[in-house]
């Protein structure tokens, strides 16, 4: 399932293109089961000072590099939510088309955010199978 989230203004809007009108569920508001490290924002933080220096073709490959109003963007993001005590996601990621991805898994849950651009981001969400 895709979300797109518009956070300007201090608001959050959670809409979808496939489906009514949804809200997509925050990692805070999940059970946590030892999944990962609870308060690993610091290397979080750390990777996307990284990706501020980023330039195009950063992998060899032809990938664009984020522009650093988006790393901006993310890093503050992720400044909020370690001062909330939230999860840290499992891992940040610059994606090819230079975009920045926050993931978790969580209780067999997977959460991709997905920051396409400064106060906007998609997320994702999928249960995972069980064995």
């Amino acid at each position: 399932m895709a979300t797109t989230v518009d956070r300007r203004n201090s608001a959050t809007a959670f809409t979808t293109t496939s489906a009514p009108t949804t809200r997509a569920a925050l990692p805070s508001e999940l059970a946590f089961c030892g999944d990962g490290p609870r308060n690993d924002w610091d290397s979080i933080i750390d990777e996307l000072l990284r990706m501020r220096e980023l330039q195009d073709d950063w992998d060899g490959e032809g990938s664009v590099a984020p522009e650093k109003a988006l790393v901006d963007d993310v890093t503050s993001y992720t400044y909020w939510r370690k001062k909330e005590n939230e999860l840290a996601p499992a891992r940040v990621i610059a994606t090819v088309n230079g975009t920045i991805c926050l993931e978790w898994t969580i209780n067999g849950l997977f959460i991709e955010y997905e920051f396409v651009e400064p106060d906007r981001v998609e997320v994702r969400h999928m249960r995972l199978k069980s064995n």
